[in-house]
């Protein structure tokens, strides 16, 4: 799985940097956003990790709304990884920056086989305890603030500090307290 989050990483990196002219601005044109993650997660009553991770963006320049996709691993004790469809609220109740996020997904929550052996009978095979793998729908809510950093060159970059809580299925919370770095294209 982690072979998967790497490849991912480097098609966006690709999609984003094989662009990176700014078109002419035309007010009906959409722009997007990619760009990579990383924060502090806490998965309540259990443990917590850190977490990486890739989003896209979709909006028109006059709209505030945008539509697009995450990707999270959790670096943990278990492996974690979600996945999701977001939906973006930009200048949300009319504060400039504020950008809200709700958006359904899926969470893949697998843990590590272990190895034990049996004590009383030394020549018995090893017992292996089951692998348990487990898919959930999550909700995630969202707010970050966008901070476009000073355009000198054709790049647009944006530093988003950012707050996530995800609602997994099975009543498992994770909140996600982090930085955002996204690369504008327009």
């Amino acid at each position: 799985m982690k072979n998967k989050f790497y490849i991912l990483i480097i098609i966006a990196f690709f999609t984003c940097f094989s662009n990176s002219k700014a078109q002419e601005f035309i007010p009906n044109t959409l722009t997007h956003s990619i760009g990579v993650n990383g924060g502090y997660t806490i998965i309540f009553n259990k443990y917590s990790g850190f977490n990486l991770g890739i989003n896209y963006e979709m909006k028109k320049l006059k709209n505030n709304f945008g539509i697009g996709f995450f990707a999270n691993y959790i670096v943990a004790k278990n492996e974690e990884m979600l996945f999701g469809l977001p939906i973006f609220a930009h200048n949300a109740f009319g504060v400039e920056n504020l950008v809200l996020t709700v958006a359904p997904g899926i969470g893949y929550n697998g843990s590590i086989n272990y190895l034990l052996f049996q004590k009383e009978d030394p020549n018995s095979e090893y017992i292996f305890l089951t692998h348990q793998e487990r898919l959930n729908l999550l909700v995630r809510l969202g707010a970050e603030c966008e901070f476009k950093l000073p355009d000198k060159t054709d790049y647009n970059f944006t530093i988003n500090p950012y707050i996530n809580a995800d609602v997994l299925a099975f009543n498992k919370v994770y909140l996600t307290l982090g930085i955002k770095v996204n690369y504008l294209i327009y």
